[in-house]
């Protein structure tokens, strides 16, 4: 009698619940045994096994549950193994069959078909935030959107997601947006991927440099800055060796041991190499909304270019901003703000210090209480769009949408 086939499917499986059907073909009468076991994650950790009553894997081949004896009574056998949900049903799996009693298999040397298939513990989490690396302490803390899917799969990250100017006084003087912010958000390197890493020994004058660990990094990685020393350029890595651990750079530098290397990997192709996240297109990238700021006069000016204020969070000085309102006088044109010269957002509870001041380009004659409208700045930009996901990666990955390529943050001057 002969065993002529054990069909299952081995791909990855997804971090949910499983169900796996197999087939036996063979001759009637043809006997064989299946057990199928989960190897243990670690030394501590037992081998475990699927118990064919339970439908469930259990510590230990302990009872007769263990071995699925079969004789075919027709050219195939069909039964199914269930993989449990979440951490315990992760691993990786042996499915033996075993002919028995005089059975054989299509091959007369061989006894036992083995086959392998692994399931992820947990799906993979894939996390878009706004970030400036120029500007970042202009802004609110950042905002983040993230979705968690299967290792392999394809899906879109859609994401609405507003950028916020800081309430501290020295960095609270509003977000300037660029005029090609449209065509900017449209090209793939608005999205980029972060990482750090440290010299294992230092360089002269090199393209070779070797790092303690490579996560994160591919080829098409840049290094954008360094935690000591000079860095020229910003030089691209060309060339992996996973084996030492080395990167080649397009460019020769000069680092200290242990100094901390920051790499960005910016646009689909570079934040492929760098995580294994495929990206295959952006689509409705916009500005969906934006937040320009008014004041108050708090003290009233009689001809005069100082004006005090309340709230001051989104004026810029340096001639960016201009002021209107019912009675701000603009017949000679508008009415520019030259200086911030005391700051006065507001701070988390809404609270004023009382004491803002701007200097305008023009003198102006106002009453307490007058609106103040802002234009050229603002004190939210709204952002929203898609990301399509062509395969996600095997571990959590985080990528960032630049807010460099789009915004400046305004001075006081």
């Amino acid at each position: 009698m002969i065993i002529s086939n054990f069909s299952i499917n081995t791909s990855s499986m997804p971090e949910a619940r499983t169900v796996r059907p197999f087939v036996i073909s063979g001759k009637i009468g043809a006997e064989f045994e299946i057990i199928a076991l989960q190897n243990p994650s670690s030394s501590s950790d037992h081998t475990l096994y699927y118990d064919w009553k339970s439908k469930s894997f259990e510590a230990g081949h302990n009872d007769l549950n263990n071995n699925l004896r079969i004789k075919l009574n027709s050219g195939t056998y069909n039964n199914s193994l269930i993989f449990a949900q979440g951490a315990s049903g992760g691993g990786d799996y042996v499915i033996k069959l075993i002919t028995i009693n005089g059975t054989t298999l299509s091959n007369p040397d061989k006894r036992i078909i083995t086959k392998n298939v692994s399931k992820q513990a947990s799906d993979t989490t894939v996390t878009l935030q706004l970030n400036s690396i120029t500007y970042a302490n202009n802004y609110q803390a950042q905002p983040s959107k993230t979705i968690t899917s299967e290792i392999g799969s394809s899906t879109s990250l859609n994401f609405s997601l507003s950028a916020k100017n800081s309430i501290a006084d020295a960095y609270s003087n509003g977000l300037i947006l660029s005029k090609y912010a449209s065509v900017a958000m449209t090209a793939g390197k608005i999205l980029y991927h972060l990482a750090s890493d440290t010299v294992d020994g230092a360089t002269t004058s090199s393209t070779s440099v070797v790092v303690d660990d490579l996560t994160g990094i591919g080829i098409g990685s840049t290094i954008y800055s360094i935690s000591s020393g000079t860095l020229t350029g910003e030089p691209s890595v060309t060339a992996i060796d996973t084996a030492t651990k080395t990167i080649t750079l397009n460019t020769a530098q000069s680092f200290s041991n242990d100094i901390t290397l920051y790499f960005r990997a910016r646009g689909f192709t570079a934040i492929f190499n760098a995580t294994g996240l495929l990206i295959n297109s952006t689509a409705d990238m916009d500005i969906s909304s934006v937040v320009e700021p008014s004041t108050t006069v708090r003290v009233a000016p009689s001809n005069s270019s100082t004006i005090d204020v309340g709230n001051t969070q989104g004026l810029a000085g340096g001639g960016v901003c201009a002021v209107t309102g019912v009675y701000i006088d603009s017949s000679g044109g508008d009415v520019l703000i030259e200086t911030v010269n005391t700051p006065d957002p507001a701070d988390a509870s809404g609270n004023l210090d009382g004491d803002g001041r701007i200097t305008v380009s023009a003198n102006q004659t106002l009453r307490v209480g007058d609106v103040i409208n802002i234009k050229g700045t603002y004190n939210t930009v709204a952002l929203s769009g898609t990301i399509n996901i062509g395969t996600v990666p095997s571990s959590n990955v985080n990528i960032y949408f630049d807010l460099d390529h789009i915004l400046t943050a305004g001075t006081a001057t």
